[in-house]
């Protein structure tokens, strides 16, 4: 399958709200695994940036946004930059380190009864060039009975909980032309938290790798703060990545106004989506532009977007959605400037939320197939019927007729209008209005996701109009 490359256009990056923060406490979501059976082969990426004006860099530079501070902060409860299965009650740290690690890997090092010290290497060789650095050791932070805490577990890595113990000197970025945002002072009166990503195997260790290149080019891309989570750098012994903690998903915000829902009106049938109107016209236009910018302004495509690959900070903007989203777990992505093939990265979608085009068997199987711009895009309009019935799920029914109707995901709107939530998606609605051009058979006259916000903000008006009228 061939890359799509976009026209860099940022005149919808006008009116981007600002950070924020607050403490909250989420549970993992369920994670994307892969096929049984089926190993990652180790991926090949030549990497580049969109070029930059100097006239479009120093605008971007002046803008509001850009000033905010970091959204990193020291909190008490966190939730893991990753999609991970939920750990078991009795196994809250973790248990089972494979034979297959390096002696000096971090799950190995988590044998040790002694606690470990991470991010104390450079970036080495012309692979890792690169990759940002981690600018601090890291400590494992470890229960009563002196066992590493584990968030949870996705396709290809274990997430801990870890703690800032010492800066290093090492730069957060490894060229003088990169903007990023200054790390944050050492000089704290209590212990900064983290996320340590850490791979599965040896063999997730290079997908990891290849994770942290992506996550150093996004770092290094203007607006990156508004988008996408906090990275800290790369550990090259451990092949870990050091991410900022955020501590409440998509996934488990749309879970709970789902239950709030069913609880308050168990019997009635319902118009409007579980997050309601204003709110879910509102988390529309937020995520589309995420995915517009990563697109084209990143240059990469994302290859797993879903609800647990969003994470919410609380804004402090006037938008009706109450969180500003930051699309994480960048294992499954690639680069659209890339000039060498690209190693099968679609091992380990979560089968309802991927494109149909990508799950048919011949693309399954070729060692070279990658998600697109377009597929990104089917997922993100399927992440917001989700966000507008409540069902997770996506479709009703067992596992196998399930995973039937993804194949046929074009047809999504009409599934999920005959499923149990269907009448929060009536036909010719605002919800269908506004995902009906994301989910074509085609994948190619899917709408773009620059043009799909605009459309979001058309309609969104409308729908303050109408309800104006209304109710006046």
């Amino acid at each position: 399958m061939t890359s799509d490359v976009r026209r860099y256009d940022l005149r919808w990056l006008s009116n981007l709200p600002a950070k924020g923060n607050t403490d909250l406490k989420m549970t993992p979501s369920e994670p994307s695994t892969p096929p049984a059976g089926q190993s990652r082969p180790p991926l090949q990426r030549t990497i580049s940036s969109p070029p930059l004006s100097p006239a479009l860099l120093s605008r971007l530079t002046r803008l509001d946004y850009l000033q905010q501070p970091s959204s990193l902060k020291i909190i008490t409860q966190l939730t893991p930059p990753t999609s991970p299965e939920p750990a078991k009650p009795s196994t809250n740290s973790d248990e089972s380190i494979g034979p297959e690690h390096h002696s000096n890997s971090l799950v190995c090092s988590l044998q040790k009864q002694a606690k470990p010290t991470l991010c104390k290497d450079s970036v080495q060789g012309e692979n890792f060039s690169l990759i940002i650095p981690c600018p601090f050791e890291v400590e494992v932070a470890r229960d009563s009975a002196n066992r590493p805490q584990l968030f949870g577990q996705g396709a290809w890595s274990k997430v801990y909980r870890a703690i800032v113990r010492q800066w290093n000197n090492v730069s957060s970025a490894s060229s003088p032309d990169s903007i990023l945002t200054p790390p944050p002072s050492p000089q704290t009166s209590a212990p900064l938290l983290v996320a340590v990503k850490a791979p599965l195997s040896n063999k997730s260790r290079t997908v990891l790798r290849n994770e942290a290149i992506i996550l150093s080019h996004l770092t290094r891309t203007p607006l990156h703060e508004n988008f996408i989570i906090s990275f800290h750098g790369y550990v090259t012994s451990s092949s870990s990545l050091v991410l900022a903690p955020v501590h409440l998903s998509l996934s488990d915000h749309i879970d709970s106004r789902a239950r709030l829902a069913r609880a308050d009106h168990p019997q009635e049938n319902y118009t409007d989506p579980v997050l309601g109107l204003e709110s879910w016209l509102s988390l529309a236009d937020k995520i589309i532009t995420a995915l517009a910018w990563l697109h084209d302004f990143g240059g990469v495509v994302h290859g797993d977007i879903k609800p647990g690959n969003i994470l919410l900070l609380p804004s402090r903007s006037s938008h009706d959605f109450a969180y500003d989203p930051l699309l994480i777990d960048f294992s499954s992505s690639h680069m659209l400037s890339s000039t060498s093939r690209v190693s099968n990265t679609l091992s380990a979608l979560t089968r309802e939320y991927t494109a149909p085009e990508l799950l048919s068997p011949s693309v399954l199987q070729d060692p070279l197939a990658t998600a697109k711009t377009a597929s990104d895009v089917f997922s993100m309009a399927v992440t917001l019927i989700v966000a507008a019935t409540g069902e997770l799920t996506v479709y009703g029914g067992n596992v196998l007729q399930r995973q039937y109707m993804a194949t046929q995901g074009w047809h999504v709107l009409e599934f999920v209008k005959n499923g149990n939530s269907g009448t929060r998606v009536p036909s010719g609605g605002f919800v269908e209005r506004v995902v009906e051009g994301a989910v074509g058979k085609v994948d190619d006259a899917r709408i773009h996701a620059s043009s799909w916000r605009d459309l979001v903000r058309a309609i969104r008006r409308e729908e303050v109009q109408r309800r104006e009228i209304q109710d006046g």
